[in-house]
């Protein structure tokens, strides 16, 4: 994930507002079908530009191995995680 994150955002932003942007923290869900629904920003990197790519990105990353319960039965799981100088 972190090297589809760098490559299909990271490396698109410039230089000087990579070094600088604030975290962006981004919440969404992986459904029982491995796609990414309900992608949302929770905490704003102050550059609507860079929120948007990064949104984008999210919402177009390929399909996920689903999450499996004690049944064995494919269920929804939620994650969130922060992009940005703090780490990826």
């Amino acid at each position: 994930m972190n090297n589809y994150i760098k490559k299909h955002a990271i490396s698109k932003i410039p230089e000087k507002n990579a070094r600088s942007f604030q975290s962006v923290l981004i919440r969404f869900t992986v459904n029982e079908e491995g796609a990414i629904t309900n992608a949302k920003i929770s905490g704003t990197s102050g550059d609507s530009q860079i929120d948007n790519l990064l949104l984008d990105v999210i919402n177009k990353m390929p399909k996920w191995n689903s999450a499996v319960n004690e049944e064995h039965i494919k269920v929804a799981q939620d994650f969130e995680f922060s992009i940005g100088n703090a780490g990826c």
